[in-house]
């Protein structure tokens, strides 16, 4: 099971500080993994129209971006790995 897939079985489960915070791993994902790119694409278009309006107003935007055919967007950079010594 790829991490893609273990975030998502959780997604429904959590509260919705912690679903937008999935959206936005999601969007992540999908700007460094173009296999993940249609399978989170579905997801933000399913939340287009969600109650609450934070999960609602993430949706639109990511999904907006992911349209976009420059996709260089800092915010969707993967975080970078820092060591401490």
């Amino acid at each position: 099971m790829t991490q893609f897939q273990l975030l998502d079985r959780q997604f429904p489960l959590v509260d919705a500080h912690t679903q937008a915070m999935l959206l936005s791993a999601y969007m992540k994902m999908a700007n460094s993994n173009s296999s993940v790119k249609k399978r989170v694409q579905a997801i933000f278009q399913n939340h287009t129209a969600f109650a609450n309006s934070e999960i609602q107003q993430r949706a639109i935007e990511y999904n907006a971006m992911l349209d976009f055919e420059d996709q260089d967007f800092v915010v969707c950079d993967p975080v970078l790995l820092f060591l401490y010594a």
